[in-house]
């Protein structure tokens, strides 16, 4: 018997772009050696700021010397990667890239969500029978030698009529395009804010406690939509804000912000988390804007740096969606700390201007000192 309207998955919201990354690439239309060749000049022109992947057949060829990559596979024809042979290696290859910018493939071996032409007519013949392949064509390269785009390129159902179109000599343009799309595509921001737990130390719930004429809950949830596109509130109590819309409730219970961080990514793998929790009263306009210039995409999250425990501070960041997977991978190991991620991470550190305003307030001691502190600059 088939129970009517019974779904079999959990329907959840998938990070966008294509089987190897969320920006991925295949050259397609010249000679493997030529394809390596490119690819490497604009890498090169890239590295200083991006970091791109290149995925590639072995050709037999003994070829050690390393391309400068941020990361390189390369499938050994004559035999299968043992950790490949018997699944899907899709979730795999974005696991392994997730730490880049791009991916760049090899087209005649690869396909890509999207593409990029080379015209060279050495590949022309080819060519003309993979039009299949394109798609989505980002660009069309002009080999040395060549300045004419192929008839069979010109087919209106492929609309490559407004495709940009480059030399090969002018490799700063090509590499420009691709700086602009890996820009274009910056995660936007979603404002997560923990509204805390039990409050036991304080003896009162410190989101509903007052510094700035209104509690906790109502102002920073007005200075993140500041900076957001929205606001979630994330809690595991439900009861307690029975008529807010933007709730974010924990899925991942007894995790505290890791749960939370989790749950948002969850909720939306595809935007990043600009994170604030309700016992840092100090937090402004001013800390928000030097974090927010120094926000670096690259990286898994950007942060400020904690004089006071000498490690990154976890909660006041900008965890970017490559974070997700990190999480995910330290909680099967046993581990729900966010700084322990961000100490083992690729992160962009932030020396604090005034370290006093990502001050805890956990007791009534240091509600006093805030208290007193706010008084004086006031």
């Amino acid at each position: 018997m088939i129970l009517k309207g019974h779904k079999k998955h959990a329907k959840l919201v998938r990070p966008k772009g294509g089987k190897y990354h969320t920006l991925e690439w295949s050259f397609i239309g010249a000679p493997c050696d030529r394809i390596k060749e490119i690819v490497i000049e604009i890498n090169k022109h890239m590295s200083n700021r991006y970091k791109i992947a290149y995925m590639d057949d072995d050709h037999n060829i003994d070829d050690t010397e390393p391309l400068d990559f941020h990361e390189e596979y390369q499938y050994r024809i004559s035999h299968y990667n043992y950790a490949f042979k018997a699944d899907d290696p899709s979730p795999r290859f974005k696991s392994m890239f997730q730490n880049c910018d791009g991916v760049f493939l090899n087209g005649n071996h690869y396909t890509a969500e999207r593409q990029i032409v080379i015209i060279n007519q050495k590949k022309k013949e080819s060519l003309s029978k993979k039009l299949g392949r394109l798609t989505n064509v980002g660009m069309i390269i002009f080999d040395t030698g060549e300045d004419t785009l192929y008839d069979f390129l010109k087919n209106e159902e492929l609309s490559l009529s407004t495709t940009p179109q480059f030399s090969i000599s002018n490799i700063e343009g090509i590499s420009d395009y691709f700086r602009q799309v890996i820009q274009e595509n910056t995660p936007p921001l979603h404002g997560l804010f923990f509204a805390g737990g039990e409050s036991r130390r304080m003896g009162q719930d410190k989101v509903k406690m007052q510094y700035h004429k209104e509690d906790q809950l109502t102002h920073y949830t007005k200075l993140l939509s500041k900076y957001c596109e929205q606001v979630h509130i994330s809690t595991a109590r439900k009861e307690s804000y029975p008529e807010m819309d933007n709730l974010l409730i924990d899925k991942f219970i007894g995790l505290g912000p890791f749960g939370a961080l989790l749950t948002a990514f969850q909720q939306d793998p595809n935007k990043a988390y600009l994170s604030l929790p309700c016992d840092t009263p100090l937090i402004d306009e001013t800390i928000l804007d030097q974090l927010l210039s120094n926000r670096n995409p690259s990286k898994l999250a950007s942060c400020f740096h904690n004089p006071e425990t000498g490690f990154p501070e976890p909660l006041i960041t900008i965890w970017e969606p490559r974070a997700y997977p990190k999480l995910l991978q330290y909680l099967s190991q046993g581990y729900s700390c966010p700084r322990k991620v961000l100490i083992n991470s690729e992160i962009e550190e932030i020396q604090l201007e005034d370290p006093i305003k990502i001050m805890n307030v956990n007791t009534p001691e240091d509600e006093q000192k805030v208290r007193s502190f706010m008084e004086k600059i006031n």
